[in-house]
């Protein structure tokens, strides 16, 4: 019999998730806006503004992972949405850009354990047969997220309504925590659970096993990363600015379509079915991109890279989990945002300088290059793969 996969717990942790990523990108598209008009901030310091929030989340974790094994789920989600919640309420008194960057920290520790938390309770309430599916929808939220966050951020930011958009993120954030309350968490038994060791262990860290999946999620994170940094540059550089707009809509459109399906089909016939053509129509996008010199063809490349990197996420995250005992499931998943934020940071940063030095089109060939290598790098680490059939029935015997 077919498990319920609409289950009341996960569409509140689904509900939690949008919100999260909603104000996660509401803030993102908002505050270099407002560093820079409102607070008088340099270049460099802007640049702070986004990269020290990844720091933070990027460091706290792996011992996320950890805590969401060992201690009560439920309770590090409620404080990590607490801590969120006391972030967001700061930011009207942050009128220096110190002041500023110290929050941006304290912000990205809480989405860092948040989001490592979200991850794994939705692991534990989906149906492990059902999981690919379950994980489409659940990072659906997230691509939802992804695209009204901006769109509401940069229509108040043209009206320089800044506190208007903190005070939307602490409302958002405040509404976080009754929903939190409200989740039923399945409990790991303690004595599944290794005790903590006293001593530094890479392995509790980085299990060998996730290292075939995270280098590929890496290099595809580090290629998209030219797309949400420079495209809007790349574009105005041909003049192309309205044709820029409609490429993150018509992205969203197919990554919003198509993921549901993609996320069945994973569960149906195996993650490679799905993940290996992804990264082939990725790739393609990316030369339609940097071959781009109209409109029309800029818009078909946001089509095809939606329909591309749009449904590798969730497959990738759904089988990084697989591939670990269920007491590992919070380490996979702080490996997976922290292997996806890394390649953005790195990439933003990296691919900035390429293109300084030979224009934003190369950007895109080098992005090219980066999915293919990645691409390789999948096939030949996966090839004795088998879609985690002994690894679900350990998550299920349990």
């Amino acid at each position: 019999m077919k498990q319920p996969l609409w289950t009341r717990d996960f569409i509140l942790i689904t509900v939690i998730n949008f919100f999260v990523f909603f104000i996660f990108y509401l803030l993102l598209t908002m505050l270099p806006l407002y560093a820079d008009h409102a607070l008088h901030a340099s270049a460099p310091q802007i640049g702070l503004v986004l990269t020290l929030f990844f720091v933070g989340a990027i460091a706290v974790r792996p011992f996320a992972g950890k805590w969401v094994t060992r201690y009560s789920q439920k309770t590090l989600l409620l404080l990590s949405s607490f801590v969120y919640l006391l972030a967001a309420l700061m930011y009207p008194v942050a009128t220096h850009i110190t002041a500023l960057l110290i929050l941006r920290v304290v912000h990205g520790v809480s989405f860092g354990v948040l989001t490592t938390v979200m991850g794994t309770v939705a692991a534990e309430i989906l149906p492990v047969n059902r999981r690919g599916e379950g994980f489409s929808y659940f990072s659906l939220a997230m691509g939802i997220g992804m695209v009204f966050g901006p769109y509401l951020a940069l229509t108040l930011a043209n009206h320089s309504a800044y506190m208007e958009t903190f005070l939307l993120s602490i409302g958002l954030s405040v509404i976080l925590l009754p929903i939190a309350f409200m989740i039923r968490i399945p409990i790991i038994e303690r004595n599944l659970v290794p005790k903590m060791s006293t001593k530094f262990n890479w392995k509790e860290i980085i299990d060998p096993r996730t290292v075939k999946l995270v280098i590929p999620i890496f290099l595809l994170a580090l290629a998209y990363s030219g797309i949400t940094t420079y495209l809007p540059l790349f574009a105005a550089e041909m003049k192309l600015v309205t044709a820029a707009s409609y490429f993150f809509l018509v992205y969203a459109s197919a990554m919003l379509l198509f993921r549901p399906f993609t996320g069945k089909w994973s569960d149906l016939y195996g993650a490679k079915v799905i993940i290996v053509p992804s990264m082939v129509l990725f790739a393609i996008g990316l030369v339609v991109l940097f071959s781009a010199h109209a409109s029309w063809s800029l818009i078909l490349s946001g089509a095809i890279i939606g329909l591309g990197f749009g449904s590798i996420t969730p497959i990738f995250q759904a089988q990084l989990i697989d591939s670990v005992e269920r007491e590992k499931s919070g380490m996979a998943n702080s490996l997976f945002f922290n292997s996806m934020d890394m390649g953005m940071a790195i990439g933003a940063f990296a691919l900035g300088i390429l293109a300084s030095e030979w224009g934003y089109r190369n950007v895109y060939v080098t992005g090219f290059f980066l999915v293919v290598a990645s691409l390789i790098m999948y096939i030949l680490l996966n090839k004795k793969r088998r879609n985690n059939d002994l690894q679900e029935v350990d998550w299920k015997n349990r």
